[in-house]
This record gives C-alpha cells, sequence and structure tokens, in this order.
C-alpha cells in the first residue's frame, strides 16, 4: 500500500513524502484491514486503519517532500492501467471472457424481442447503437494514432483523454444494454433469466464506479484542461 505524509508544514505540495507501507507483515500490529462490499457484491475496496504504526525510511520512495511528484506519476500510471480483477462475496462468479463492447449489445439487441420483433429494428435504438458505435471505432484509432509520434502534437492528450473517454463510454454501452434488456436488466448473476447471467447488470452498475476510479470525469476533465489545453488553474 501507498501512503502519501506531511513531513513539512512550510510547503503545500514540497512537504510530502510518499512510503509503501508493508500492509501483510504489519496486520495486527498497528494495520487493521477492513473490507468493503460494494452494490456489486463485489469486495474490490477495503477500509484500512493505521494505529500508531511506525514505517521505517528505507519505505520511502524518493526524496522528502517529493511525495507529490511520485504521486502524481503513479496516478498518471493508474490512469491508464487495464481491468482489475476483483472478488465477489456469496460465491457469484462471472464469465472471464464477457465484454461489454457496442457489439455485444448489438448482438443482444438482435436476441431481445420486442413486441414481437427484435429490439434491434426500433429505429430510435439503432440509432444510439450507431452512435456508440462509431465513438467506439474513433476511441479505437486513437489508440493507433498514438503510436505515431509523428500525429501526435502533446505526448500526454491522449494518454489523459484515454481513461476519461473508455470509462464514459463504458457506461454508455452498459446503460444501452439495460435499455435493450427492459426488466430483465434488474435481473442479477444469481438469476438464470438475467442478461448474460447477469453480467450486464453487472456491468452496468460498475460503470458508475469506473468514472470515479483513477479520478472522475470532472478531474479528468480538469486537468486535460490545465496540463493540454493550457487553460489556468481552478482556484
Amino acid at each position: 500500500m501507498i501512503i502519501l505524509v506531511r513531513t513539512d508544514k512550510s510547503h503545500k505540495y514540497d512537504g510530502l513524502s510518499y512510503f509503501v507501507v508493508p500492509i501483510k507483515a504489519a496486520l495486527g500490529k498497528g494495520v487493521t484491514v477492513r473490507p468493503l462490499i460494494k452494490m456489486t457484491g463485489e469486495l474490490g475496496f477495503n477500509e484500512v486503519i493505521f494505529d500508531n504504526l511506525v514505517i521505517e525510511d528505507r519505505m520511502r520512495l524518493d526524496e522528502l517532500g517529493k511525495g507529490w511528484q511520485v504521486a502524481m506519476t503513479t496516478l498518471l500510471f493508474e490512469r491508464g492501467a487495464g481491468n482489475l480483477d476483483t472478488p465477489r462475496a456469496g460465491g457469484m462468479t462471472s464469465k472471464a471472457s464477457f465484454t461489454s463492447s457496442v457489439g455485444a449489445v448489438m448482438k443482444l439487441a438482435t436476441e431481445t424481442m420486442r413486441n414481437g420483433k427484435p429490439a434491434s429494428q426500433d429505429p430510435v435504438l439503432r440509432d444510439k447503437l450507431m452512435q456508440e458505435l462509431v465513438k467506439e471505432e474513433g476511441f479505437m484509432q486513437t489508440q493507433r494514432r498514438a503510436r505515431v509520434p509523428a500525429l501526435t502534437d502533446h505526448p500526454m492528450r491522449i494518454p489523459l483523454q484515454g481513461k476519461l473517454q473508455v470509462s464514459e463510454m463504458h457506461q454508455r454501452t452498459a446503460n444501452l444494454a439495460m435499455e435493450v434488456g427492459g426488466a430483465k436488466g434488474s435481473l442479477y448473476l444469481a438469476d438464470p433469466q438475467a442478461l448474460e447471467g447477469g453480467q450486464w447488470t453487472l456491468s452496468y452498475m460498475n460503470s458508475f464506479g469506473f468514472t470515479i476510479a483513477a479520478g472522475t470525469s470532472e478531474v479528468q476533465r480538469n486537468i486535460l484542461g490545465e496540463r493540454v489545453l493550457g487553460l489556468p488553474k481552478s482556484k
């Protein structure tokens, strides 16, 4: 686990230092971990309590007062990291191959009947699906562009906007699946009638966490505005 501690009160940022905390070795000896169960039944987060814990200086990364810079580097990695695997309470399991792409929603729409015909024949729904398909393809091509230096005018533009785009795209896609599924969207993993075994419902609920994790969408937009577009910092 990482922790930022204030080692100097004279400066807002330069007074922070970055430490790695050996949680496993300290359990019951100054560290208490309490799992937090999300509404999905997953155990993706913990409440960690420190009680007079002493951390050796050898666990510090970089110099004293350089913790803010190390933390910013850590967060940049987190915003570009892949999906996390989280255990689930109650013995519920999910398909490892499940993906919440627009193509998967389109397949769901062709298999879901509404008033005697596939939901995919609804012109309003078809329009929504095509809009998301265009955005998804645009995102994929943007990632290809990022690998060509000559096509990238700012080194952090695409990496920083990637997390914002993919998390909100995932939320819109999962929401479309709920719209396609109708009442079945309220059924969860243990229900045999649930959409894709409850995977779409799980994806929908988790999608709200994605737009919060590693910085909310509002924070991401502020970072893009300040660090990429050069807008003045908010006060």
